[in-house]
């Protein structure tokens, strides 16, 4: 255990507000008022006082920011892992790579898959229900296991226990301690607005929570949707042209296709030839939106 000789269990109790959850409120006054929790971070340090020795302060500083960053980077690893372990096991997600379908094994992955125009035009309801679990439902009370698992691991690892006086049994989200906050914080804004970004950019609409202020000039329209574990609302942009969709459907464009095809074969190209240019163009593509963090993965062989 850490730090185990250096206090009994008894000692080993902060308050659930002890952290704050960005940095910058990481300052002097703070240090000076929390110093006698040092200890149980900092094996340097063996005493509950720091006797005006501004030294001790720093440490605690710098140990302090190390536990923010670490319990941050803890939360997204921790995060995206439950997220592809739903995506696998519940919502049965696979991608085509090559000739065979294989599971997601990452984020990147999983927007691959519901980047494709086709396959959210024709499960657009189950996906964003679906999207709505992967993004808010993670923390919803009874969805929130691996946040709260992962704190008590990190708990453990200091040896460490929230003071129960401090614990609001009546008000769940507000008995969350600073760790679990800390934890979590980075994950989910980073994973909201990943998919985000990817439904504005592929299909034109994106889910959130709360209400949308429009700071762009384009219209927009909202659908409340009901979804496993409250209210969403679909923010679509009316402005939104979706070309590639247009393109994919377009009598026109899918003529002058063919008609490249009929002039390869009118002028002696064998097939190999031609599917073989079709490849080499879808993969130059795929290559290029993978580096974008789109699109990732999937590739014609």
């Amino acid at each position: 255990m850490f730090n185990q000789q250096t206090s009994t269990e008894s000692e080993r109790t902060i308050p659930m507000d002890l952290f704050p959850t960005r940095d910058k409120h990481l300052d002097e006054i703070w240090a000076k008022k929390t110093f006698k929790f040092c200890h149980l971070f900092c094996e340097s340090i063996n005493h509950t006082s720091y006797d005006l020795n501004k030294d001790h302060i720093s440490i605690w500083l710098k140990t302090a920011a190390d536990i923010l960053k670490k319990l941050k980077l803890y939360g997204i690893v921790e995060g995206e892992k439950h997220v592809v372990d739903i995506c696998k096991s519940e919502f049965k997600l696979r991608m085509r790579y090559g000739t065979i379908d294989i599971d997601p094994a990452s984020i990147s992955d999983i927007l691959t898959i519901y980047s494709d125009k086709w396959y959210y035009k024709e499960n657009r309801d189950k996906i964003l229900q679906q999207i709505y679990v992967l993004t808010y439902g993670l923390l919803r009370n009874g969805s929130n296991h691996w946040a709260l698992s992962s704190e008590k691991k990190f708990m453990k690892e200091y040896n460490i226990v929230y003071k129960t006086e401090t614990i609001d049994e009546n008000n769940k989200w507000r008995s969350r301690g600073c760790l679990y906050q800390i934890l979590v914080s980075r994950f989910s804004n980073t994973n909201t607005r990943r998919f985000k970004i990817m439904m504005k950019r592929q299909h034109g609409e994106s889910l959130c929570v709360r209400g949308k202020k429009d700071n762009s000039n384009n219209a927009l329209k909202k659908e409340t949707i009901k979804c496993s574990t409250g209210h969403a609302n679909v923010i679509r942009e009316t402005n939104y042209n979706d070309l590639s969709g247009n393109i994919a459907n377009n009598s026109s464009t899918i003529q002058e296709g063919k008609s490249w095809v009929e002039q390869c074969l009118a002028e002696g190209y064998t097939e190999p030839y031609i599917n073989g240019k079709i490849r080499e163009w879808f993969n130059e593509y795929a290559n290029k939106n993978h580096k974008n963090g789109l699109n990732g993965g999937m590739y014609i062989d």
